[in-house]
């Protein structure tokens, strides 16, 4: 069997030498430290003043959306409305006429949020759609609802296409989600994006 404990026994002499306070104050040392200190530092406020930046660039627009004035055909415990946002601006935009700036503003994001279902005592439906808006630049998105129960998507499909705030629902190509509906709603701006998908477009107020 190998002894290993001359080799250890090195390791932990080049240990205490590394460590010692005669190389730990020594010029090179300082200077790397501090070269690290800086970097980190830098990179700190830079994730600070970007972070400031996009809080004062956005306000948040709450939308109430109906979605039937009458008690939903089936269990509204089973959808689960959520919205994706795809990025600040439009694809167009960026093509033609955005700065550096906004270019940064406006990369791809792809954050979903849930949006809660509300049922009234009358028995009508509506959901609180909050939309994170650019103050320059406006918001893309796209809301969809994922259906708990598989057996009820297509209902839920039919359901969403008598809608009177809702346009073009459809079921997402993903198969990792068989019962997701992507829909478009008519209160705001449809756009194409770039890959030709159709998006809602939150413009500025």
């Amino acid at each position: 069997m190998i002894d290993f404990s001359p080799y250890f026994k090195q390791l932990a002499e080049v240990a205490d030498t590394l460590l010692s306070p005669e190389v730990l104050l020594s010029t090179g040392v300082l200077t790397v430290i501090a070269a690290f200190m800086g970097r980190v530092s830098w990179a700190g406020a830079n994730i600070a003043l970007n972070w400031i930046h996009s809080w004062y660039l956005r306000t948040v627009q709450r939308h109430t959306v109906a979605l039937a004035r009458r008690q939903l055909p089936f269990d509204h415990r089973i959808l689960k409305p959520r919205c994706l946002i795809i990025r600040y601006g439009t694809d167009l935009y960026f093509e033609r006429l955005a700065s550096d700036r906004e270019r940064q503003d406006g990369r791809l994001q792809n954050r979903i949020f849930d949006i809660p279902i509300v049922v009234h005592a009358d028995g009508s439906t509506s959901f609180k759609l909050h939309i994170p808006v650019h103050k320059r630049l406006g918001t893309q998105f796209k809301c969809f609802v994922d259906v708990l129960d598989a057996a009820k998507t297509t209902e839920v499909l039919e359901f969403l296409f008598g809608c009177p705030s809702i346009e073009s629902p459809e079921r997402s190509s993903s198969p990792l989600h068989p019962n997701r509906l992507y829909f478009l709603l008519k209160d705001f701006h449809i756009i194409e994006s770039i890959d030709k998908h159709k998006n809602n477009m939150c413009f500025p107020e």
